[in-house]
This record gives structure tokens, sequence and C-alpha cells, in this order.
């Protein structure tokens, strides 16, 4: 457990997605003007937490192996599908 933990590329998206999900609460209830917890575990909205988590996951990526890695190669391509998606997504529910 101990080195799951201090493993910066699991640790910091988690964070990251864990940040976005409670921001989206706090928008929610503010833009609502009441408390609601279902968006702690709903997809989409602002801030997409699926997009969080992947530039998180990529710029940590990115800070510990460095840019010119195939390990970022292959998040950084991975993170640009998932946020085109995500972006597609919520275009599509205006």
């Amino acid at each position: 457990m101990e080195l799951i933990l201090s493993n910066k590329a699991l640790l910091v998206p988690a964070i990251a997605w864990c940040v976005a999900q409670v921001l989206k609460v706090i928008v929610a209830s503010v833009r609502d003007k009441r408390l609601n917890l279902s968006y702690l575990t709903t997809m989409g909205g602002m801030s997409s937490s699926r997009a969080t988590l992947v530039c998180a996951l990529a710029t940590t990526v990115a800070i510990v192996y460095g840019v010119n890695s195939a390990v970022f190669a292959i998040v950084a391509f991975f993170a640009l599908v998932v946020m085109y998606d995500a972006a597609g997504l919520e275009c599509g529910r205006r």
C-alpha cells in the first residue's frame, strides 16, 4: 500500500479528480442555491473530472519521466482522446 501511495502518477491525478468532483458540488450548489451531493458521483458538467484527471496524469508523467519519454507520449495521446470526447459530450448537452 505504501508503494501505491508513493506513486505520484497515481496520487496526483486521484487528488485532482477529487478536487474537480468537489468543485462541481460547490459550483452547482451556488448556481442552484441548494446543496446537491449527487454531483459527487455524476459524470460530465463543469468541470469535467475526466479531463482534470488525464491532464493531471499527463502533467505528472511529463514531470516524472520527461516529455521525451514513450510513457508521456502514450499518456498525452490518451489525454487528447479523453478531452476531445469530454468536449463533445459537453457541447452536446447544451
